[in-house]
């Protein structure tokens, strides 16, 4: 019911009402008897004005002449048409009509109250026809109304389902990936454009084909016994790796994916497949895998297979057997990449690669490439060293020969260090290791020849590795102290400085000295850091005795080459003595007369500074420095330093013309300026001979031997400190 028509009704109700209150309430009544027997509409008042109406029109025609039923019939269709629609509501309506209608009824006098029942029982009656008849109508419209939304929803839902599909098919098409539908026997039904590709054909020709007979064969039991579980309802998924052949021959590397599709009735009907092509990715991952196990220049086995392979050789050995490892060294091959190029350096590699390669070939020897220029033959099961040895000179003698090499000649000169030993001592990588080391020992040699491993030579070299490996570790740990060994005037035998000496005091190998070490961490690059170390640890001392006796003596560092050419010297100094507050004229620096020049013989600038800041300098190591002693006065040095046989003892392995020259070298140095300070002096003899001779201070045995700094202490305490050299 509209809503302008409830209105218009509600306010002819209630107008009619105002008029017959009786008809009023039968309609209340009405109302109530049928508000909730059928879902309409309308509020509760809506439905009581609806009634009302009704209820004024069948009085109305209950008092029209001629009598006519029909208007009942209309208002029983208008009740189906306001939604009363349950068989209750018209049952409630007619026992409403029979029972509580006549009573607000007021009829026309001339009608008897026989002819009153009777009207009323055919306005009754006409009205239930009506209503039946509105109902039948109503209930062919509903139908019919449903049978038109079912036919369009229908056609809806069949849109629906041809854009999705469509969709699907689009998708499937132009994914990337392979996909294809299977029957429960994996005959190809559908295949997408990418699947086709991959298999280099067209998709009708895939079509009906059984996708195991596309399978490689080593993979076929694996993709057989995964087609099957899902054919059989086992499992809904698997996912696996598998190779496909390409007409029959050319593999192809895929991640197929296999899913199933269930009827209505939940039994196994398609099988849909994600096949991607991973052929790219498993021929990269393969050439990695190749990269690093083979030495991508020569094609010879790298380290990483060569440790693999001895691990095996010595697993298939006697207990009894034995092996060698024969470890070439091209002497020199700097110069050749150097001098000819990396181009040809390449070549010449790859030549001598092959020539081990084609030596070895019948032999069931191992060769193998373990670093730039070294190469490596490991020979199993050998019979001691002079077989070995045999075979060493054979391949010498193939790898020395000249080759040809860019259109140039090229020879190479090999060292081979030679590894003898039983397989029950010794592992791939201490093999290895005794193979480096007797190739380095082969150099230093002389290059160009081969070197047997020598156990003792092996234990020092061991032993200096340990050393070097480990001093970096122990400069933090504090494994290094300092004594420091007294410099005395010849004159009077009194203190004017001290000498630095560092010690290690190792836990495996005891106390090692400044010669024990020195040259290691020279070799292992660690010696600016130990020289700073050194350098602050004598500054920190001497700053301790400055502060505790007043006075202190001038404390002296030894430098090595890298030091001197070291770019951070001069920083280092003047930081270390800012911090520890030490003056610059109590730090000497003794410097090695190699490394004071540059290589045109002009004095380094750093010296030049090193003095501007107050520091004193002595040069040591002058004995073959002749041709430089001229040069002396270039440099801002406090002093000279002499050492050797000759300053020693003049009867010990000198001879007249080292003594002459050492008393003018002497006498040189007094003209040039510089003081001359003599080590390694022993006894009295020697000190008066070098007195005699003009130098001027000395340090050794016979003035006391390098001490703590408590002993140092008690010489100053004692007085023997030469006034005018502390500051």
């Amino acid at each position: 019911m509209s809503d302008e028509l409830s209105a218009s009704l509600v306010q002819e109700t209630r107008s009619v009402a105002r008029r017959d209150p009786a008809l009023a309430e039968f309609a209340h009544d009405w109302a109530a008897s049928v508000f909730l027997t059928s879902y309409v509409a309308m509020t509760r008042q809506d439905t009581e004005d609806l009634l009302s109406r009704f209820a004024h029109r069948l009085e109305a025609a209950l008092r029209r002449e001629p009598f006519s039923p029909e208007e009942g019939r209309r208002i029983g269709a208008a009740m189906i048409g306001a939604h009363f629609t349950d068989s209750t509501t018209l049952e409630n309506t007619l026992r409403v009509l029979g029972t509580r209608l006549r009573p607000c009824l007021s009829p026309p006098p001339h009608l008897s109250e026989r002819e009153v029942a009777t009207r009323l029982i055919a306005l009754s009656s006409a009205l239930a026809a009506g209503y039946a008849a509105a109902l039948q109508d109503h209930v062919l419209r509903q139908q019919e109304d449903l049978k038109v939304s079912m036919m369009l929803e229908r056609q809806r839902s069949d849109a629906m389902l041809k854009e999705s599909d469509a969709r699907f098919r689009t998708a499937v098409e132009g994914c990337a990936t392979g996909v294809a539908t299977l029957d429960v026997r994996a005959r190809v039904q559908t295949a997408n454009s990418a699947l086709a590709e991959l298999f280099a054909t067209g998709g009708s020709e895939l079509v009906g084909r059984d996708i195991l007979t596309m399978v490689h064969p080593e993979d076929l039991p694996s993709a057989a016994e995964h087609l099957t579980a899902l054919s059989a309802g086992e499992c809904d998924r698997f996912r696996s790796a598998m190779r496909f052949l390409i007409d029959g021959e050319q593999p192809v590397w895929t991640r197929v994916t296999g899913s199933l599709i269930r009827d209505k009735q939940g039994m196994p009907d398609q099988i849909v497949m994600f096949v991607e092509d991973c052929t790219q990715s498993f021929l990269n991952q393969e050439m990695v895998r190749r990269q690093l196990m083979v030495d991508p220049l020569t094609g010879l086995a790298n380290r990483s297979v060569l440790v693999s392979q001895m691990e095996a050789v010595l697993g298939s050995l006697r207990p009894d057997g034995r092996l060698a490892l024969c470890y070439f060294g091209l002497d020199g091959f700097r110069l050749i990449n150097d001098g000819l190029g990396y181009d040809v350096g390449d070549e010449v590699l790859r030549k001598v690669a092959g020539r081990l390669a084609a030596e070895v070939a019948s032999t069931g020897e191992l060769v193998a490439r373990i670093s730039a220029d070294e190469f490596v033959v490991l020979i199993p099961d050998t019979r001691g060293t002079a077989p070995v040895v045999e075979r060493v000179e054979v391949l010498l003698a193939a790898l020395t020969e000249p080759m040809r090499v860019c259109d140039r000649d090229v020879s190479v000169s090999v060292s081979v260090g030679v590894v003898e030993r039983s397989a029950a001592e010794v592992g791939p990588l201490e093999l290895i290791r005794a193979g480096d080391l007797t190739l380095r020992a082969a150099k230093d040699d002389g290059r160009a020849q081969w070197a047997l491993y020598d156990p003792d030579r092996d234990q020092i070299g061991h032993r200096r590795s340990r050393l070097a490996a480990t001093m970096p570790a122990a400069l933090r740990a504090h494994e290094f102290y300092l004594d420091f060994q007294p410099v005395m005037r010849l004159a009077d035998g009194r203190l004017t400085s001290v000498r630095a000496v560092a010690r290690w005091d190792h836990s495996e190998f005891g106390l090692l000295s400044q010669d024990d070490f020195v040259g290691l961490a020279a070799e292992a690059g660690q010696v600016v850091d130990y020289g700073r170390w050194l350098l602050r640890q004598a500054c920190e001392q001497a700053q301790r005795w400055r502060r505790g006796l007043g006075s202190t003596p001038t404390v002296s560092v030894a430098l090595v080459d890298r030091q001197v050419r070291d770019q951070d010297l001069v920083r280092d100094v003047r930081t270390i003595l800012d911090e520890t507050g030490l003056p610059p004229a109590s730090l000497r620096l003794e410097v090695p007369a190699v490394a004071a020049f540059t290589d045109t013989g002009e004095p380094l600038d750093t010296w030049s500074i090193l003095a501007e800041l107050g520091v004193r300098l002595v040069v040591g190591e002058l004995g073959s420095m002749g041709r430089l002693l001229s040069r002396l006065r270039l440099l801002p040095v406090e002093a000279v330093l002499v050492s050797g046989v000759p300053a020693r003892d003049p009867n010990e392995g000198s001879d007249a013309v080292d003594q002459f020259a050492l008393r003018s070298m002497v006498a040189m140095f007094r003209r040039l300026g510089p003081a001359v300070i003599a080590s390694d002096v022993d006894d009295a003899a020697q000190a008066r001979r070098l007195r005699t001779m003009g130098c001027e201070l000395a340090y050794g045995e016979f003035f006391g031997p390098p001490s703590d700094p408590m002993g140092i202490e008690e010489l100053v305490a004692a007085g023997s400190l030469v006034r005018g050299t502390e500051r």
